[in-house]
């Protein structure tokens, strides 16, 4: 799996890495990333916290699947970090 999501990042050259929150969520991925002695996909500058981002623009993060499954709870905050950008766009196009 980690093998998997450090291909995933760097495919797509990922410029912001998005979490709820960075300090809990990324810190587990970088620790086992070290662990197993692959490389962290990311720049340290990178990470961003949906929290931050949902306070700003009143952006809600829709529920999927079962609350506190990894899986779910990343789909659910993307969708919410979607529905952010489309609120800061319609600000920039007012």
């Amino acid at each position: 799996m980690l093998f998997d999501l450090h291909q995933f990042v760097q495919s797509v050259e990922a410029s912001r890495v998005w979490a709820k929150p960075p300090s809990f969520d990324l810190v587990l991925l970088e620790s086992a990333y070290r662990a197993c002695a692959i490389s962290i996909p990311w720049h340290y500058k990178t990470p961003r916290d949906c929290r931050t981002l949902f306070d700003l623009t009143g952006a809600t993060q829709p529920d999927v699947g079962t609350a506190h499954n990894a899986l779910d709870d990343a789909k659910s905050q993307a969708l919410g970090v979607v529905n952010a950008y489309r609120i800061i766009k319609a600000w920039k196009e007012a």
